[in-house]
């Protein structure tokens, strides 16, 4: 078991590294929300470091002991993380046959009106989650992390029921593909 999720740590670490890499190149070219972008390209560096740390915590003599605190509730975080990279993901790959503005638009409206949290606050969760569980591993216990426990389960549980809805709202394109730029 601590095998698979060790893997699992280890593959989303690269997957929010490949995302901020993907994110970057919205940056460049939505001058208007450069600020936001960058804000969103920091957590996500530092979840993928914080993901690490406690994929080393876990593989650690000294701190495996500690690690069965906080398994169950770093498995509260991976569903959630992944869909949020996922739809990021699924951004770039629309990015391809629609405006930059436009999918960036979509995924803002689907994270903060459809599921409750915008990107860039649910990264600093997830950021905030993880660097609660490195302190819990390394003996420490943060008073914050029931609350960020709790607000990461109303996030999850937001994204399930988005999942679920029959069709996701999407901001339609004012012009044809054949008529618009790409930015």
């Amino acid at each position: 078991m601590a095998a698979r999720q060790s893997r699992t740590l280890a593959r989303l670490a690269e997957s929010t590294e490949e995302v901020a890499s993907g994110l970057h190149n919205f940056r460049d070219v939505l001058p208007r929300h450069a600020t936001q972008i960058t804000a969103s390209l920091s957590e996500l560096f530092a979840i993928s470091s914080a993901l690490r740390g406690v994929d080393q915590a876990q593989n650690n003599r000294d701190y495996a002991p500690s690690f069965y605190r906080i398994k169950e509730d770093v498995g509260i975080l991976i569903p959630s993380l992944e869909r949020t990279l996922t739809d990021v993901m699924d951004m770039f790959a629309r990015s391809s046959h629609r405006p930059f503005h436009t999918v960036w638009e979509d995924l803002r409206y689907h994270m903060e009106q459809e599921e409750g949290l915008g990107l860039h606050e649910r990264l600093s969760c997830y950021r905030n989650f993880l660097q609660a569980q490195l302190e819990i591993v390394r003996g420490f216990q943060p008073r914050s992390v029931r609350d960020l426990k709790r607000q990461l389960l109303v996030l999850r549980n937001a994204q399930e029921a988005a999942e679920l809805r029959p069709n996701r709202t999407v901001i339609a394109d004012s012009c044809t593909s054949a008529s618009c730029s790409r930015y």
